[in-house]
């Protein structure tokens, strides 16, 4: 852990949950897919989280990338749904 997981190398690593990928290609059909993630911690957040989506066969219209989780409500709409993967 540390300062090192929030390293390219490191979160590249990280697997995603089984069968993610195929449900969001369903969900695609019908939804605009935009992720949007607080990454402040990371190194160079957008092209890693973007590189690591496309790596793992993510399809998705739109990438956000924010410095803090409250940054997230300046890209919501009243048609948003919002799915939040933070861990507690």
């Amino acid at each position: 852990g540390g300062a090192q997981a929030f390293r390219a190398p490191e979160v590249l690593k990280d697997v995603p949950m089984p069968d993610a990928a195929r449900c969001l290609q369903s969900l695609r059909k019908s939804f605009f897919v935009r992720f949007l993630t607080a990454r402040g911690g990371y190194e160079d957040a957008f092209n890693v989280t973007q590189t690591w989506l496309d790596m793992h066969g993510f399809e998705y219209d739109d990438l956000i990338v924010v410095q803090k989780a409250e940054d997230k409500l300046a890209h919501l709409a009243h048609n948003s749904i919002l799915v939040d993967t933070s861990s507690v």
